[in-house]
């Protein structure tokens, strides 16, 4: 049961046996809910639809009750319930072939406006906002923390792999290092030992013969 306008500080507005069906008829109300009485009229003007005049008229009478019976200012009103229920539906028939008839049905809907102070008005809904993604500035990747502040994360070092020294490096385990610095392979330097020891030997044997 509608409540007074002492109660909920709403006006309303109706209009009963509108020769439309209830479908028609909210597809149009959607549009206006929620909106203030100006942008209301401006959408109900410029719709293609036929339901929209009896929309208008029945908008016209809610603003017109809140400024003669309430002392209220319509401009500053918003369509705060817009709602249609079913009617009466009129059944007729015509004829058709072979003596049969078909029905037909002609509905009707009721148009309910109701209008709220601006004040009183609930607030759109807000969408949540996404959170940001981290974002990559000069190859760098940048973290944001819970306060909002944007901290740059500094890229760890890479570590330098050391150098194998020469007698380690695979294949070169018997390998010697001369003085020039270059690697002498295990050949030569067997090569090199046998003529140091037979040239040492020819030595000693010649200090023997001059004893």
């Amino acid at each position: 049961m509608a409540r007074s306008f002492s109660e909920t500080g709403h006006v309303r507005a109706q209009a009963k046996f509108v020769r439309s069906s209830s479908r028609k008829a909210r597809l149009v109300l959607a549009h206006v809910r929620g909106l203030t009485v100006p942008q209301a009229k401006a959408i109900l003007e410029f719709s293609t639809r036929d339901i929209a005049r009896d929309i208008e008229l029945v908008l016209r009478s809610a603003a017109h009750n809140a400024e003669v019976n309430h002392g209220l200012d319509s401009t500053r009103m918003v369509v705060h319930e817009a709602f249609a229920d079913e009617g009466t539906t009129m059944k007729r028939f015509k004829p058709r072939a072979r003596g049969r008839a078909s029905k037909i049905l002609k509905r009707t809907t009721h148009i309910t406006i109701v209008l709220a102070p601006l004040a009183t008005a609930p607030p759109p809904p807000v969408a949540p906002v996404a959170a940001a993604e981290p974002e990559v500035v000069e190859n760098v990747p940048v973290a944001a923390t819970e306060v909002g502040e944007v901290v740059a994360v500094k890229p760890k070092p890479r570590r330098k792999k050391a150098a194998a020294p020469v007698s380690e490096m695979p294949g070169d385990e018997d390998s010697a290092i001369t003085d020039d610095g270059t690697a002498t392979p295990p050949a030569a330097e067997a090569a090199v030992a046998d003529a140091v020891e037979t040239e040492a030997a020819a030595d000693t044997a010649t200090e023997e013969k001059e004893a």
